[in-house]
């Protein structure tokens, strides 16, 4: 059965189609009389106009377009990211957009291991008002191309690339860091360490200045033996148990890193918290033969709200919007994981 046209409203109701048009969307001045043979054409003929053609022609398109630099998308709901993706879609409702799932990449575009959207979803862009960006491994040369071709985007997480300033919103990393920091400092630890993805990455900085700012300002200097990039659970115990002096506590920057180092730590017979203490990274699993960790709680869900309502806000601007950050609180998780330094 063949899908009616405006063309079929417009000849049933004996009127032109563009004033079909004007009276779907409620344009202009029309006679009542026109108006109800035109809305008894749409009902006999059960006619429904193209959205996204009305929407086009309105120079928007309500639509959200959504990325994730993961190497799959994050549509399982134990993955790290989908809390972000629970976010995005109920502000998007909220605000009545509809989202565009960028998902299709033909190949991976290669540049420091990051995934493109470019080129392959280069033509669909032109379906989206704008473009809410997560996932860790940002591809830079996309933030650039991008804010070239005029494409509004905010990403989930502190990003730059070069010189060029990215609205974005992320979670206050420094301060939640130095908090925990000092509580361990509280606790009699003054050789603390900390386990990182990339010292290089936006969030690991910001962790790691609240770190390192908590033990300054408590006298302590900093050991850069004391900061060890992720490798396996051996290696990452091995760095820090055989330094002269080795570290009673141990933060961690990811969530894959601190769950292994416990059973690692456990299988030489070094127990947490008494022998060292443990502090995980949004631990989505939070407990260990049967021990609650500590861990610091990202505002996942909200960073992905209020991702949305920035993007919204922006793209309701008549002037060039102006580049915006959101800092949002962590929250401490406070377990059994933690305790006084041995020997106190």
């Amino acid at each position: 059965m063949r899908v009616p046209t405006i063309n079929d409203v417009a000849k049933l109701a004996g009127v032109s189609k563009r004033t079909v048009s004007r009276v779907i969307n409620d344009q202009g001045a029309i006679k009542v009389e026109t108006r109800n043979r035109v809305l008894q054409a749409v009902k006999a003929l059960d006619y429904t106009p193209n959205v996204l053609a009305r929407r086009l022609a309105q120079g928007r398109t309500e639509i959200l377009g959504v990325f994730a630099y993961e190497t799959a998308f994050p549509t399982e709901r134990e993955d790290f990211f989908y809390p972000f993706l629970e976010g995005i879609e109920t502000e998007a409702q909220r605000q009545q957009y509809d989202l565009l799932l960028l998902t299709h990449t033909a190949e991976l575009q290669v540049a420091g291991n990051a995934r493109s959207i470019y080129p392959d979803s280069r033509g669909r862009l032109q379906l989206a008002d704008g473009l809410i960006l997560l996932g860790s491994n940002t591809n830079r040369d996309d933030l650039v191309k991008l804010s070239q071709e005029n494409v509004l985007f905010v990403t989930i997480g502190r990003r730059a690339a070069g010189n060029l300033q990215t609205s974005w919103v992320s979670a206050a990393y420094t301060p939640i860091y130095y908090d925990v920091t000092s509580r361990l400092i509280g606790l009699g630890h003054r050789r603390i360490g900390m386990v990182v993805s990339d010292p290089t990455f936006e969030a690991d900085m910001d962790k790691l200045a609240g770190y390192r700012r908590a033990l300054i300002d408590a006298g302590i200097r900093p050991d850069s033996n004391w900061v060890v990039r992720c490798s396996d659970a051996k290696s990452i115990a091995d760095k820090f148990l055989q330094q002269s002096e080795p570290v009673t506590a141990i933060l961690h920057s990811t969530n894959t890193t601190c769950v292994p180092l416990y059973q690692e730590l456990k299988s030489r017979n070094i127990a947490v918290p008494e022998d060292m203490s443990l502090v995980s990274f949004d631990q989505s699993s939070s407990q260990v033969d049967g021990m609650q960790l500590a861990y610091i709680q990202m505002p996942k869900q909200e960073m992905g709200r209020r991702a949305v309502s920035l993007l919204v806000s922006q793209l309701k601007q008549v002037q060039q919007p102006q580049v915006e950050h959101i800092l949002l609180p962590c929250e401490f998780v406070l377990g059994q994981s933690i305790g006084l330094t041995p020997n106190s």
